[in-house]
Parts: structure tokens; C-alpha cells; sequence
């Protein structure tokens, strides 16, 4: 099959720092370059980095927008968007966020609020906060290009839960963190004080309400000298960690499920995100984007597929991958009752997919179910 010559498969652990857990992952594939994708949720791996089509906002408020994920030849990525009027003040009950994510969601495992894979992407995440002696994130001409600009931010985003993100309990996260370096004007003013040096930068403490969500601790800083369109920088999160622990009461027993570059976008906003490269760093190891190379010399794992099996059950409450042909990857879920892969892929686009199923404790199956949508 040609998936064979776009894809390599890989796979990924999540960190077991300060934790007995065994936590294990689904079985994931590197994309090549020159490829992009439309459908809602679908993602990219590129390496333990995931480009990801996050247009929850629109799907829950149920208006139609228009995403689209690409990582262009040269291997610079991103998104291009454009959402109309969906409702909320200002678009921003419900935002839409496209983003890199580097971890895993802070929701615990299959709960209703995931909106992205149910594995971590690397073994450098989740991790407790008194663990981290190092954290950043370094940025290579990150850029927004905007037609419409009513509702927008660019940032880097991370979460707070009790427990291990993939092995706790928890149904809700304890806390999200945005730095914002762009955003739209006239955006809700600043009501928080305080300053925080981050690499070469200096952040405003902006916002910090409690009850959002499920319940979750919300807290934003803001670029001083922003807004900006474009930014490029090394953005220190070690050194936001210890300001939030030794100003405003974070526990170091926290964990930290994951790492997240993106941007916010709201009601009658349109534009495009481009971003020549990033580089995420944990305590002295970096992870940057890598594609499948399909000039290499050496041959990727041969995928295990079965034959045009249609009408394979998947059983009720079972999450499944759903992989295109130009390595595009969405997750669905069964539900109370058990489907066929036809029915799973009937809202599909016409072409060819493989199906695995995931269990509950994030292993994906060796063998692929192929299925053609014609």
C-alpha cells in the first residue's frame, strides 16, 4: 500500500516520573512533509510533537467553520482558519484552538471534555512540578496573518491536575496557564498585578479567576510590549513554574500533562498561523519536529494490516484511530453501543483509511482494519 512510503511507525511512553505506574501508549506514525488536512480533530505526529485541528469551540456550539492543518515541504507548519459567527461575547465562549500539543490532555482518560488523543505524544511528559530543573520552549518565527482580527490570541498554554494525567482519577484539571504574545484589540483589560521574567521576555500577570470549566483555576500572563503578530524566542517555563509556586500558591506536587502552542481564535476572526520550527526542552532533553523521510535508505516497520474488512465490530465504549491516506489521524469513540467501521467512517470523506482500536489503557492494536469510503 502507499502508506507504507509516507509513513514510519513508532512508539512513544508516556514519563513515569515519580510515579510506579507502567503507562503505556497507542502505537503512532511520523507524517511526511507536504501534506495537510481538513476534517475536525484530525492530527499530524511529528515526532513527539501533534499538529492538531482543534475546532471544539465550532463543534460545540455547533456553526460551521474553516480549519485546515498543513506542514508545508519545507517542514515549516500550521493552520488556516476562518469561523463566523458562532455565538458567546465576542466568540470567546467556545474558542476554537488549533495548536501543537506536547503531552497529553489534562481531562483524565476518555472523559467528555478530550479533544485529542487519550496516549501521551512523549516520554518527557506528564511530570510532577518539583520534578522539573529545566522547561522550555523555543520558537522559530511563529506568525498569525489575519483577514478578519475580531477575536484572536497566539500563546503557549499548559495544565495543571492532582494526579497522573493518564493513571489518576480526576475528572477535572486543577489549573490552566496561558502567555499570551498576541491578541486582538480591545481584548478584556488586565485585572491582576505582578511581573515575571521569562527568557528575554517580561510577562504581565493578567487574569486569575477560579470556576472555569469543570471547575478549574484559570491564569494568564501577557507579553509586555505586546501585542504582536509575530514572535520568535526562547520562553522559559521553568522560570513561570517557580513565579506561579512562589507567588501565587501552586503546589509542586501538581502534575504537568502537556505543552500546547496555539492560537485562540473566536467569532468572524480569519487568517493563518505559519511556524518555521519549535523545540520543546524538559530538563536538559529536547524533542523538535521530525518527518518521515521517504528517501531514506533504511525501510520503515511494515504496517500489520487485515484486508477490506468493513464490517468489523468495534465494541461499545472503545476509542478508535482512524488514519488517512496522507497520515492524517483522528480519534472517534463508539459510544454506549457497538459499531461497525463502515459506520464509523460514514461522515468521511471518500478514500481509503486504516482503523485500530485503542484500549483502555492507551494500546493501539498491532493489526489495522482497512476501509475503503467510496
Amino acid at each position: 500500500m502507499k502508506l507504507r512510503t509516507l509513513l514510519v511507525t513508532t512508539a512513544i511512553a508516556c514519563s513515569t516520573q515519580s510515579s510506579t505506574a507502567q503507562v503505556n501508549t497507542g502505537e503512532t506514525t511520523n507524517t511526511k512533509k507536504g501534506v495537510e488536512a481538513t476534517v475536525s480533530q484530525q492530527w499530524f505526529k511529528m515526532g513527539d510533537l501533534r499538529l492538531i485541528n482543534n475546532d471544539w469551540g465550532s463543534q460545540e456550539n455547533g456553526c460551521t467553520s474553516s480549519y485546515r492543518i498543513f506542514i508545508e515541504n519545507d517542514g515549516s507548519f500550521g493552520w488556516d482558519f476562518n469561523r463566523g459567527s458562532c455565538g458567546g461575547v465576542g466568540g470567546d465562549a467556545g474558542p476554537d484552538y488549533p495548536e501543537i500539543e506536547f503531552g497529553i490532555h489534562p481531562f483524565g482518560v476518555a472523559k467528555d471534555m478530550v479533544t485529542s488523543p487519550d496516549f501521551c505524544s512523549t516520554d518527557l511528559l506528564p511530570i510532577q512540578i518539583k520534578d522539573v530543573s529545566s522547561a522550555s520552549i523555543t520558537i522559530d518565527q511563529m506568525s498569525i496573518q489575519l483577514q478578519n482580527a475580531a477575536s484572536w490570541n497566539m500563546n503557549f498554554e499548559t495544565w495543571f491536575t492532582s494526579e497522573h494525567p493518564v493513571t489518576g482519577n480526576h475528572s477535572c484539571p486543577q489549573a490552566e496557564v496561558m502567555v499570551f504574545w498576541g491578541w486582538q484589540d480591545g481584548r478584556w483589560a488586565c485585572d491582576q498585578s505582578g511581573t515575571a521574567t521569562s527568557g528575554n521576555d517580561s510577562y504581565q500577570y493578567c487574569h486569575d479567576a477560579s470556576g472555569w470549566g469543570c471547575g478549574w483555576r484559570y491564569m494568564q500572563f501577557r507579553l509586555n510590549g505586546g501585542p504582536k503578530r509575530d514572535y520568535s524566542g526562547k520562553l522559559d517555563v521553568k522560570a513561570i513554574l517557580d513565579w506561579l509556586v512562589n507567588n501565587k500558591g501552586i503546589s509542586r506536587d501538581l502534575w504537568i500533562s502537556r505543552f500546547e502552542i496555539g492560537t485562540e481564535i473566536g467569532d468572524n476572526t480569519s487568517g493563518k498561523v505559519t511556524i518555521k520550527n519549535l523545540t520543546f526542552e524538559v530538563n536538559g532533553q529536547s524533542r523538535s519536529p521530525e518527518f518521515f523521510d521517504p528517501t531514506a535508505t533504511k525501510k520503515p516497520p511494515r504496517e500489520v494490516v487485515s484486508h477490506k474488512q468493513p464490517a468489523t465490530v468495534f465494541p461499545a465504549g472503545t476509542t478508535v484511530e482512524i488514519v488517512n491516506m496522507q497520515g492524517a489521524r483522528q480519534t472517534v469513540r463508539t459510544g454506549m453501543y457497538r459499531k461497525t467501521a463502515a459506520e464509523l467512517g460514514k461522515q468521511l470523506p471518500r478514500g481509503v483509511y486504516l482503523m485500530y482500536g485503542i484500549d483502555r489503557n492507551g494500546n493501539r492494536a498491532k493489526n489495522a482494519v482497512v476501509v475503503p469510503m467510496l
